[in-house]
């Protein structure tokens, strides 16, 4: 009863999930998301927004660039992006992919950075534009660098 009494709609209605939207995948949650609301903002910040439509293009290109790559063996991706609306594609297109991710902070010194990122045995970082010289000092650890603007 306290977490009902927590969850509540914007509307401030309780809404109930069916048990077939418990079992769906947040990937199939946010496509359901997509084909009712194709037009709608999924994601806005001061420097970007995307639509539904758009942040699942972004998201379907990287899952894509990703697979491309191969490394079936290795699940794990490392991200390395500023905050915005870029690295939420990121993290659904490596979701798509079927892979796993570990978030990089640029903002974090360059040891504890590459501790997270030797730890998470990582093969391929997807980063920004502004990021992508700070993703290179990792390159003779990692078989592929992908630059969001190059995907």
């Amino acid at each position: 009863q306290d977490i009902r009494d927590k969850c509540f709609h914007p509307t401030g209605r309780f809404i109930e999930f069916g048990q077939e939207e418990l079992e769906q995948s947040l990937i199939e949650r946010f496509e359901a998301q997509v084909r009712l609301h194709p037009d709608r903002w999924a994601v806005k910040t001061l420097a970007r927004s995307y639509t539904y439509h758009e942040l699942n293009q972004a998201a379907n290109r990287i899952a894509h660039s990703s697979l491309k790559l191969q490394y079936e063996d290795t699940p794990t991706v490392a991200l390395l992006f500023e905050p915005g609306t870029q690295v939420t594609a990121a993290v659904l297109g490596v979701l798509k992919a079927g892979k796993i991710y570990v978030p990089l902070e640029p903002s974090d010194p360059i040891a504890r950075m590459s501790h997270v990122f030797q730890d998470s045995q990582a093969d391929l970082i997807i980063c920004d534009g502004t990021n992508l010289p700070l993703a290179t000092l990792f390159a003779d650890q990692v078989a592929q660098v992908l630059c969001m603007e190059d995907i």
